[in-house]
């Protein structure tokens, strides 16, 4: 009896992403600060102006609304008025002052977007991002978002939590 609750207690673990989890309050603060970033970077990737299809990215967002960088780097694939993107956004002391969180490590991004405005598509982060301040933690991401007129939806997992919101455009 022993050994299967042990059994047991390792599985739970490992469903729960072997200790990566947080709980779910923190898990939002989190995914909201990184948000920020990666929403930034999705406009900026849509709205240069390529003069040809496809293009190396490696460009560095400065947080304008708390301190720190954003380092993009892939690639950007453009078909008509669909942009189609495959990049890495390294956090670097990304800091958001509101919830007193600052933001280290990387998430990956894929994603296919329409002309920048109004900014319409769908993308996928996955990666982990350590949080210093008010949540102390390394968060796992397993996102997959909406862009639309009306707003932005956010589906999956981060830190071990469900996750399923909609955001309306300002």
């Amino acid at each position: 009896m022993t050994r299967l609750l042990k059994l047991v207690c390792i599985l739970a673990l490992a469903a729960a992403g072997c200790g990566n989890s947080v709980d779910h309050d923190s898990a939002v603060k989190v995914m909201s600060s990184a948000l920020t970033g990666t929403v930034a970077a999705d406009g900026q990737m849509v709205s240069v102006d390529w003069t040809k299809t496809a293009g190396k990215v490696d460009v560095t967002l400065t947080n304008h609304a708390g301190s720190g960088t954003a380092q993009l780097t892939g690639t950007v694939v453009r078909n008509g008025n669909t942009t189609t993107t495959t990049v890495d956004i390294a956090f670097q002391n990304w800091t958001d002052p509101v919830a007193n969180i600052t933001l280290n490590g990387s998430l990956h991004e894929s994603g296919t977007f329409s002309a920048p405005l109004p900014l319409t598509g769908d993308v996928t982060l996955t990666g982990a991002l350590a949080s210093t301040g008010s949540v102390n933690a390394t968060v796992d991401f397993d996102l997959h978002g909406t862009y639309s007129p009306t707003g932005f939806a956010v589906k999956g997992d981060v830190g071990g939590n469900s996750i399923d919101v909609e955001l309306a455009a300002p």
